[in-house]
């Protein structure tokens, strides 16, 4: 039969395998290249697909912004060409305009306006002049 010294090493050896197997297995585990779940990647993907979101929108509203201040620029360059604001015949009344051609005032169009008549530039008199 089994005396206590008997089976006090056997028990002490199967603690020392027992050990060992478990280390073994952890080194195992250590060296194996960790595998990323649909969650983890979904995790990961989520803030830097919101911060690109926006930075796309941000980009895209700034070259509106951009078009847009240059036709506007464009457009006011282009009104200052028009010789309206300096006609006999312009008013800055909101119904008419202009007496003489009122479709085509402050257009393109009247640049070839042949009613075209400088304002002839009126003087202010003195108190004096009377």
């Amino acid at each position: 039969m089994y005396n206590k010294a008997d089976f006090l090493k056997q028990h002490v050896a199967q603690t020392q395998i027992v050990r060992e197997v478990k280390l073994s297995e952890q080194t195992v585990n250590e060296t194996k290249s960790p595998q990323f779940n649909t969650s983890d990647l979904l995790m990961l993907l989520g803030p830097i697909g919101f911060i690109m979101g926006w930075t796309i929108l941000f980009l895209m509203l700034s070259k509106l912004g951009v078009a847009a201040r240059d036709e506007l620029l464009f457009t006011i360059k282009r009104f200052q060409k028009v010789p309206c604001r300096n006609c006999q015949y312009f008013t800055n009344n909101p119904y008419l305009k202009c007496a003489v051609n009122p479709c085509a005032v402050l257009t393109e169009e009247a640049l070839k306006c042949s009613d075209y008549r400088p304002a002839e530039k009126v003087e202010e008199l003195d108190d004096e002049d009377y």
